[in-house]
């Protein structure tokens, strides 16, 4: 091969490869996450939406960090022993590119994945209506839950994400969450409401 063509060919392996970050599938540590997180959902037959979504209310939480510190003596620990935890809520905050979502979750999980499009068609227009169809379409329906992309510290040993699940014309709720990776695998050191309804 001549010089030309290597440098043909690993430009396109650069632009895949690179297309493949910004656009593609999250890793399987982003998928052992969600799941943990999907654990602790305490609702039957949840929706989950295809899309990842930007986090909320993020700057509220930053600005009452102080306040949350003195709720909760673990995650003030947490937070002054290791000050990159606010350096990754800072770029959760900042992250706006969006991934899919596929059920790639633990296997004794029940999660299915509906389009953002069809979910924004669904209820989009009526609220009271579009929860009613899901609902026919399962009776057990209980709510929508989106996730934000992960964000890792540079060893890939702790994580935040944000989620929300919004039960229909039921109110709903939005936390974000601390995680630690451990000899079992990822654990929820801390989550925090950070809305309501």
């Amino acid at each position: 091969m001549s010089k030309r063509s290597n440098i043909k060919t690993i430009s396109l392996i650069a632009f895949i490869l690179f297309a493949v970050h910004v656009f593609g599938q999250n890793s399987i540590e982003d998928y052992q996450i969600y799941s943990t997180v999907l654990h602790t959902v305490k609702e039957n037959n949840v929706v989950i939406s295809n899309m990842t979504v930007k986090s909320d209310n993020l700057t509220n939480f930053i600005s009452n960090i102080d306040i949350y510190k003195k709720e909760d003596p673990k995650f003030k620990e947490a937070i002054e022993k290791d000050l990159n935890w606010l350096l990754m809520v800072k770029r959760l905050q900042l992250a706006d590119t969006i991934h899919k979502i596929k059920n790639k979750f633990d296997s004794n999980l029940e999660a299915r994945i509906m389009s953002q499009k069809r979910l924004d068609r669904i209820l989009g227009v009526n609220l009271l209506e579009g929860t009613n169809t899901l609902r026919k379409e399962s009776k057990d329906f209980s709510g929508v839950l989106e996730f934000s992309n992960v964000i890792f510290n540079k060893d890939c040993s702790n994580a935040v994400v944000y989620s929300s699940f919004t039960r229909g014309t039921t109110g709903g709720n939005g936390l974000i969450y601390f995680l630690v990776k451990g000899e079992n695998g990822w654990t929820i050191l801390y989550k925090r409401i950070l809305w309501f309804a």
